[in-house]
């Protein structure tokens, strides 16, 4: 998990803003609730993580008021 974190940490530092909102982790997988300022600062998010060698999928998102909070799963890496 600590190996995930870290890199959560270094593709959330590339957006301005963008919080973790909830996060579990299970089995090996961890499942983030992010929130961001738009749809396109979650899909960084995302491919950050993807580009680091991590399994990334963004699974859902949608306008929460003046901002975006999407559900991230974050597996396996490098």
């Amino acid at each position: 998990m600590l190996a995930a974190l870290q890199v959560l940490s270094q593709a959330m530092s590339g957006v301005p803003g963008a919080r973790v909102h909830a996060l579990d982790f299970r089995d090996g997988v961890l499942q983030l609730q992010v929130r961001a300022g738009d749809a396109q600062s979650l899909d960084r998010i995302n491919q950050s993580l993807r580009a680091a060698g991590w399994q990334a999928q963004l699974l859902s998102g949608g306008a929460d008021g003046d901002s975006y909070e999407g559900s991230i799963q974050l597996r396996g890496g490098s």
